[in-house]
């Protein structure tokens, strides 16, 4: 959605600055590839960190409850033997 969203500003952005600039208002495919761009930078910048938060605590949540059973070999040892 921040991607969607960062895209939409862009264009209008541009757009607006093509009009001011006595253009039509259009936009080439090379300023919708630069919005694109833009909107993929804003995007990642907004989840990159929480997406690393998230990893993280998923990462030391699983290895407590891996102590809490008495580790992965304890429990699938009735499988195996």
């Amino acid at each position: 959605m921040h991607y969607v969203m960062g895209y939409v500003m862009a264009c209008r952005k541009m757009s607006h600055v093509s009009l001011d600039q006595g253009g039509d208002g259009q936009l080439t495919p090379g300023l919708r590839l630069m919005a694109g761009a833009m909107a993929g930078i804003v995007g990642m910048s907004a989840t990159y960190p929480m997406d690393m938060v998230s990893a993280g605590l998923r990462a030391v949540l699983g290895h407590l409850e891996v102590e809490r059973i008495g580790g992965v070999g304890r429990k699938c040892r009735p499988w195996i033997w």
